[in-house]
C-alpha cells in the first residue's frame, strides 16, 4: 500500500498535466480560428465545449470570453457593434468569478472595457470603458501580467486616441509596447502598435509619416496569422495610399483586402474594398484621359 501511494499520486498528477495542456490547447485552437476569421468554426467549438458539461471555472470564463470576443468580430464584419450576445457572455464569465480568482477578474474587466468602448463610440464619453479599463490596469499590475497589462493600457490609449487627446494616446501606445516587450512579446501585438500609432500620426494630419505603421502592421498581423485583422490592416493602407496618389500600391492592398473578404464573408470588408476599388479605377481612367488630352 506504502509502496503504491507515490505512484498514483504521479500519475495523478501526470493526468493533471494533460488536462491542463488539453485546456490550453483547445483555447488555442478557438483563438486561432478567430484569428483566420473562421468565426462561425470558432463559434461553434466554443459553444459545443460550453454545452458538452461540467467544465473547471477557468475553463468556463476562458470560453465565454472568447466567445464574447467572437461576438464582438461579428459585429465588426457586419457593422452591428456592440453586440447584446457579447455582454452576455461577459457577465456569465463574470457570474463564474470567486475572490481568490484576480486573473479571472482583470481578463472580465478588460472583456468588460472592451465591450463598452464599443458601445460608448458614438458619444465618445468611454465612462464606463474607463472605469474597467483602470480596474484591470491595476489588477494586471497586480498580478505582474505585462502582457495583459499591455492590452488594458493599449486599450485605454484607444480610448484617449477617440476622445482626441492624440498625444496621451502615443504615450500611452509607447507604454503598452514597453509592457508587452517585457511580457510575451507578441507579434500580434506589435501589429496593433504599429496601426494605432500610424491613426496617432493620420489625425494629427501627417498622413504620409503614417504609411510605414500601417505597412508594418499590415506585415505583423500576417506573420501572426490574423487573416481576419490583415484585411482591415490592407484597406487602412490601401485608403491612405489612395489619398496620397499612389494608385498602384493602393490598388495592390484593396484587391488583397477583397480576396479575404470573400474568402471569409465579411459584408463590411467586401463593401469597403469594392468601393475603394472602384475610386481606384475612376482615378486612374480620369488620370489617363487628361494625359491623352494634353
Amino acid at each position: 500500500m506504502t509502496n503504491s501511494l507515490p505512484k498514483l499520486i504521479f500519475m495523478s498528477l501526470l493526468l493533471m498535466g494533460a488536462h491542463v495542456l488539453a485546456e490550453v490547447a483547445l483555447l488555442e485552437e478557438i483563438r486561432n480560428l478567430r484569428l483566420q476569421g473562421r468565426l462561425d468554426d470558432a463559434r461553434l467549438l466554443a459553444d459545443r465545449e460550453l454545452e458538452a458539461g461540467e467544465l473547471d471555472q477557468q475553463l468556463a470564463i476562458e470560453l465565454n470570453l472568447e466567445l464574447a470576443r467572437i461576438l464582438d468580430r461579428s459585429g465588426l464584419h457586419t457593422n452591428t457593434r456592440p453586440v447584446a450576445a457579447a455582454l452576455e457572455h461577459l457577465e456569465a464569465a463574470q457570474s463564474l468569478l470567486e475572490p481568490p480568482n484576480l486573473a479571472g477578474r482583470a481578463a472580465v474587466e478588460l472583456g468588460l472595457a472592451y465591450y463598452y468602448y464599443r458601445a460608448e463610440m458614438a458619444g465618445r464619453e468611454f465612462q464606463i470603458a474607463t472605469t474597467h479599463v483602470q480596474r484591470a490596469i491595476v489588477l494586471f499590475s497586480q498580478l505582474a501580467d505585462e502582457s495583459g497589462e499591455a492590452d488594458a493600457v493599449h486599450l485605454l490609449g484607444l480610448i484617449k486616441l477617440q476622445s482626441g487627446n492624440l498625444q496621451e494616446a502615443r504615450e500611452l501606445f509607447e507604454q503598452s509596447l514597453t509592457l508587452d516587450k517585457a511580457g510575451a512579446n507578441r507579434v500580434w501585438f506589435r501589429g496593433e502598435y504599429e496601426r494605432h500609432v500610424g491613426y496617432v500620426l493620420q489625425t494629427s494630419g501627417d498622413r504620409l509619416a503614417a504609411i510605414p505603421y500601417f505597412k508594418r502592421s499590415l506585415v505583423a498581423r500576417l506573420e501572426a496569422g490574423a487573416i481576419d485583422a490583415s484585411m482591415f490592416a490592407a484597406l487602412t493602407l490601401a485608403e491612405s495610399q489612395f489619398v496620397l496618389g499612389d494608385l498602384g500600391d493602393a490598388a495592390i492592398n484593396a484587391e488583397y483586402a477583397l480576396s479575404i473578404g470573400e474568402r471569409i464573408s465579411s459584408p463590411v470588408g467586401k463593401a469597403r474594398a469594392t468601393d475603394l476599388i472602384e475610386r481606384i479605377k475612376e482615378n486612374k481612367k480620369d488620370a489617363q484621359d487628361e494625359l491623352e488630352s494634353n
